[in-house]
Parts: C-alpha cells; sequence; structure tokens
C-alpha cells in the first residue's frame, strides 16, 4: 500500500461522508452526528464483525421482549 493510495481511499471516505451528511440535512434537516438518531452505536474498530452481530441480534431481541 502507498501513501498515495492511502490518500486517495482517505478522501474518497471523507467526501463520501459529507454527501451522506448533506443528504441527510437537505432532506430531513437533521444532523447526522446527533446520537438521538441511532438506536445502537458500534465502534467497529473495537469489535469484530461477528461480535457486532451479536449486538445488533441480542439488542433486536431485547427491544422486541420490552
Amino acid at each position: 500500500e502507498t501513501s498515495a493510495t492511502h490518500d486517495a481511499c482517505e478522501h474518497a471516505l471523507l467526501e463520501k461522508d459529507q454527501q451522506r451528511q448533506h443528504y441527510l440535512h437537505y432532506n430531513y434537516g437533521q444532523n447526522w452526528s446527533d446520537p438521538r438518531l441511532y438506536h445502537l452505536i458500534v465502534n467497529t474498530s473495537t469489535f469484530s464483525w461477528d461480535h457486532v452481530a451479536d449486538l445488533i441480534i441480542q439488542s433486536l431481541s431485547k427491544v422486541r421482549t420490552d
């Protein structure tokens, strides 16, 4: 992996995030960094994808039983 490739990927991700943020604000008048918009926030750099899937399933089953 070259630094240029890494920089290009990072730029593309930041640009996509900006597009998504604009879309949400334009269409719904919402700020995507508002945690009240989300039911569950998971730091995927901390957990494996299998663990994330388990957390989602557990959360959904808890909501359905309450």
